[in-house]
Parts: structure tokens; C-alpha cells; sequence
């Protein structure tokens, strides 16, 4: 990774799935100012592609890393005084496609995938660097 200057602090939260971390770290990003990027949202998405990809659900892992490898990830926010932040894939808003049981249930084995987590940290470090995160 090229030596980039951070523009600000990063604060991660971690903990364990279905603690309601999305809900706090996103009105704790409101009211700092800071851009919220939920990263179980990234491996949702990754999960989402990967279904749209394989329908039939053969091979699942490779697709997933294969989606991994190649999609182009953007965080947006849609409004300026009350942010909601979407997750776009190669140009495509997936934020209200991610809560399927179908893409919940895949989503937790993609995020075991070691391709996978690879692939989104590089995103995620990304992300981090324009700070306020």
C-alpha cells in the first residue's frame, strides 16, 4: 500500500453479530461528523453478488471470492443533514437488498472466507485514510 496521509482518526468498533453495533456506531459516525462504513454490510453485499452470480449455488466460495476479487465498492451518503449511507457495488445501490434471509444466511460464510476478508480490508483501509471514519 502507497504511504498515504490520513486526513483524521478511524474508530472501529467490534464486538459480536446482532449486538445492535451498526444502530451506535451510526448515530455515534452523526453526531461526530464522521462517515459511517458498516462492514457487515460489505460482506452482505459480497454474499448478495455472489447469489446473483451463482444462482444455483454451486460453488459458492470461489464465487464469493471471485465477487471479492473484482467489485468495486463505493460508500455514498444520500443526504447531508441526516446521513444514510448506501453500499454501491460496480454502480449499483445494494443497501436495500442486503436483509434478505437468504443473503444473511450466506453473508456469515463469506465473512469466514480468509480471499474475502483480504479483499474488503484493503477496501476498508481505503476507506480509512480520507479519516473521520
Amino acid at each position: 500500500m502507497t504511504n498515504i496521509l490520513k486526513k483524521g482518526p478511524i474508530l472501529a468498533i467490534d464486538g459480536p453479530a446482532g449486538t445492535g453495533k451498526s444502530s451506535a456506531t451510526h448515530r455515534l459516525a452523526q453526531r461526530l461528523g464522521f462517515v459511517h462504513i458498516d462492514t457487515g454490510a460489505l460482506y452482505r453485499a459480497i454474499a448478495f453478488l455472489t447469489l446473483k452470480k451463482n444462482p444455483s449455488g454451486d460453488h459458492l466460495i470461489k464465487s464469493a471470492c471471485e465477487v471479492a476479487e473484482s467489485v468495486h465498492f463505493e460508500v455514498r451518503s444520500i443526504s447531508h443533514l441526516n446521513p444514510t449511507y448506501r453500499v454501491i457495488a460496480d454502480g449499483e445501490d445494494l443497501t436495500e437488498k442486503l436483509r434478505t434471509p437468504e443473503v444473511s444466511s450466506l453473508s456469515s460464510k463469506v465473512a469466514a472466507l480468509p480471499e474475502v476478508r483480504a479483499a474488503l480490508l484493503q477496501l476498508q483501509r481505503h476507506l480509512g485514510y480520507r479519516g473521520r471514519v
